[in-house]
């Protein structure tokens, strides 16, 4: 909860303001600003998604588009067996999913039918 506060925060709207284009400058500084905190929010969750699959048994629970999110992060984040701190494995799957290979390897191809 203590990293999405900022984001709560950075997302709401800008008030008391009449000059439009000033808000629009407020608006794509507080977006910069966001980002970071929302890579590293959603590699926060995707460790703890495959930590969740780990103890339940992966092979349970897991579908092909979860397979492929697991992979790519145990590939850069080991099972967490013990208590350890966490900082370099958020950073490393912060990198990872901001990387075009994961982006590209987890999402799937628009298809002309769901197009629409």
């Amino acid at each position: 909860m203590a990293r999405k506060a900022p984001t709560k925060k950075l997302s709401s709207p800008v008030t008391n303001n009449q000059d439009v284009v000033s808000m629009g400058c407020i608006a794509a500084k507080m977006t910069r600003t966001m980002l970071p905190l929302l890579w590293k929010i959603l590699a926060i969750e995707a460790i703890t998604v495959v930590q969740a699959a780990d103890l339940r048994g992966r092979e349970k629970v897991l579908g092909g588009d979860f397979k492929k999110l697991y992979e790519l992060v145990r590939s850069v984040s080991p099972k967490l067996e013990n208590d350890r701190p966490l900082n370099e494995d958020i950073a490393r799957v912060t990198a990872m999913l901001q990387s075009e290979a994961a982006q590209q390897q987890c999402l799937r191809p628009q298809t002309e039918s769901h197009a629409n």
